[in-house]
């Protein structure tokens, strides 16, 4: 796994994002413990830390994400978020992917090749990401097929766009991974651009 796949910019506003919404739950048991330390206590202290440390443990849980191995390999499309594909629909010059993430998916949004975009394109590689806390924190193009762009915990919906001059390699109800799961393979791999390779 190259450390260039999970760049340190990305892991701090992961971090930032992550600790923004820990930051009410921790309040709230300090508080508590405060009150405690000044013999002041409250009916609803003991159910209110309670709530707070399961809020903690819940956002701590939607926010886990792997560093797998990523093979790169511009002939192939690496799927960009976890899921199981729900709907594979034939557009005019796409397929058109629809990939449900679930609760206790893992959160990480990653790159499927090097020229791809986090927008939906029917011209080209392209997916959107939808959910409540869904983050795409960086859109540079080129960059390095696998690379950890954003993050999207809890439930959300993909929708990735696979043009034809991409052979499928998956189907409905397929279970992916982020960075390792084929989506697709180039049916002419020559034609797949070397820029922003870094294995060479």
């Amino acid at each position: 796994m190259r450390d260039s796949q999970n760049p340190i910019e990305i892991l701090i506003s992961i971090s930032k994002h992550k600790y923004i919404l820990l930051s009410l739950p921790i309040f709230i048991i300090i508080a508590c413990f405060v009150l405690k330390v000044f013999n002041v206590y409250l009916i609803f202290t003991k159910p209110l830390i309670m709530i707070a440390f399961v809020v903690y443990l819940l956002v701590m849980y939607i926010f886990r994400f792997d560093q797998p191995h990523i093979e790169i390999n511009e002939s192939n499309l690496l799927a960009p978020i976890n899921g199981k594909i729900k709907e594979i629909k034939k557009l005019d010059n796409s397929y058109q992917i629809l990939v449900q993430k679930g609760f206790s998916d893992k959160a990480e949004i990653r790159t499927m090749t090097n020229l791809d975009k986090s927008e939906f394109n029917e011209g080209m590689p392209s997916f959107t990401v939808k959910g409540v806390w869904t983050r795409i924190y960086s859109d540079k193009n080129p960059h390095i097929q696998g690379l950890l762009i954003g993050i999207a915990p809890g439930r959300a919906v993909a929708v990735i766009n696979v043009p034809f001059s991409y052979e499928l390699s998956v189907q409905n109800n397929n279970s992916i991974n982020a960075g390792t799961t084929i989506l697709a393979t180039s049916r002419n791999s020559s034609s797949i651009s070397n820029i922003g390779r870094d294995d060479e």
